[in-house]
């Protein structure tokens, strides 16, 4: 064995990661719930995240450079652009200028605005069934601990 190399039981490794990695539990719970809310916007054929990213530009409304709000949804920019790109072509997002004239920024198109407005009550009952399934006090404690989660970050 290399000096400063210790043995590892990868089994035990494994299996201590899985009942009480963080990350691990995150990731976990992100992709199930994410199931969920896709499941509840599949009539509408949008996807859980591009919910959010109609629901960014929604906020922004062409006020707010593409970077910063990428940040804000914890993405990079390159990212964020790459999935602006299929609602782009789907005509429910549009580029424009950030009104500052520095940068690119992104709205809802009438038909964005639209189909948006379509999907709230799904989205309501994805919520719904959430916080049903976690309680009121789980429901409370859920976003308290993620938001203390994302300042970690």
């Amino acid at each position: 064995m290399k000096a400063g190399k210790q043995k590892v039981d990868i089994q035990a490794a494994a299996n201590e990661a899985r009942q009480i990695c963080a990350c691990f539990k995150v990731r976990q719970a992100s992709r199930l719930i994410t199931k969920a809310y896709d499941e509840a916007m599949r009539p509408l054929g949008l996807k859980a995240t591009q919910f959010t990213m109609l629901t960014a530009a929604a906020l922004s409304d062409g006020r707010v450079s593409l970077t910063d709000l990428a940040e804000k949804l914890g993405m990079d920019r390159s990212t964020f652009s790459r999935n602006l790109g299929p609602l782009e072509r789907e005509g429910l997002v549009e580029l424009c200028d950030d009104g500052f004239g520095r940068a690119r920024a992104v709205r809802l198109t009438k038909t964005g605005r639209e189909r948006y407005a379509e999907a709230v009550p799904l989205w309501r009952g994805a919520q719904g069934d959430l916080k049903a399934a976690l309680g009121e006090e789980g429901w409370t404690s859920f976003h308290e601990q993620m938001s203390t989660a994302a300042r970690y970050a």
